[in-house]
């Protein structure tokens, strides 16, 4: 009960006791630190149910402190969702955004919600991209043997097209995997049809990032593109000839130099025709011009 009467003690140091309240940035911060607080006490073995109910008789006592109701409910809402969620061990990382998972001898591939990384794979876009290898290394480093919670997400589908399940990933800790990638540079933040329920925070940590110029931001002008092409040198009747190497399942356009993913174009309405609209969907990678997924970008324009 002490431990319990401290972290309400900690709530008040930190919301103040202002009575007309409108939430901030700063409350996902305070909100965090606070779980992070009471995640440390509950592995000390006080239950986190009873966490809930005694956070839930405060927030009665506090309801004319706008704030400290605001973040208390908040609190209680993420203690809520914990205590349904499940824990997996992530037994392996296919890239920067998704991972498989076991539990129970079950394993599941999670799609990771509200983060795209560079694909270290070239079969998916047809070429490697910029910063794709170290995106999957960081994820492996971070993620790799680990114990985490999967969260599933009411705003967003339970299972996408390929048929993986869509979560938020946390660590030990309450630590939030995508906003710690985004955080680093090792992914962008990325809404599908509609924001997330932490979308707030990806937004601020991709901020950070951009801010701070690291990862895609400092490598790849904080664009998804290929990784600059590697020369060979091919023995010829007449010399050395430099070669550039080309995938080749890469797309061209038709028209040399017409298009070029270093115009940043990323929404239909800066498409001129359908042609630049399948550019810069499959040699760009701009997912966001293709929201139902059927491969044919900007319905509008391609007919």
């Amino acid at each position: 009960m002490k431990k319990i009467i401290f972290s309400f003690l900690f709530i008040l140091c930190l919301t103040g006791t202002t009575l007309a309240y409108t939430p901030s940035e700063k409350d996902t911060i305070v909100i965090n630190t606070i779980i992070r607080k009471i995640e440390k006490i509950i592995s000390g073995g006080t239950s986190r149910v009873r966490f809930i109910h005694a956070l839930e008789t405060f927030k009665e006592k506090q309801a004319n402190n706008e704030r400290i109701s605001y973040l208390v409910g908040a609190v209680i809402e993420r203690l809520q969702t914990i205590e349904n969620s499940h824990t997996y061990t992530v037994t392996e990382v296919t890239d920067g955004d998704t991972i498989k998972v076991t539990r129970n001898n079950e394993t599941k591939t999670i799609r990771i919600i509200g983060i795209d990384t560079p694909e270290k794979y070239p079969t998916q876009t047809g070429y490697e991209e910029c910063y794709g290898k170290e995106a999957s290394d960081f994820a492996t480093k971070t993620l790799s043997g680990q114990i985490v919670i999967i969260e599933t997400d009411s705003t967003q589908d339970t299972i996408d097209k390929y048929g993986r399940i869509l979560g938020h990933v946390f660590l030990s800790g309450s630590v939030y995997y995508e906003a710690l990638a985004i955080q680093e540079g090792y992914g962008f933040h990325y809404i599908y049809k509609t924001p997330s329920k932490y979308d707030d925070q990806l937004k601020i940590a991709e901020e950070k990032a951009k801010k701070n110029i690291v990862g895609v931001w400092k490598y790849c002008e904080g664009k998804r593109k290929p990784i600059e092409q590697s020369v060979s040198v091919i023995a010829t009747a007449t010399g050395v000839q430099n070669i550039p190497l080309i995938p080749n399942n890469i797309i061209i356009p038709t028209v040399l130099n017409s298009f070029s993913c270093s115009v940043k174009k990323t929404y239909c309405t800066e498409m001129k025709s359908c042609d630049e609209a399948k550019y810069y969907l499959n040699s760009c990678n701009i997912s966001r011009l293709d929201q139902d997924g059927d491969g044919i970008p900007c319905e509008s324009l391609c007919q």
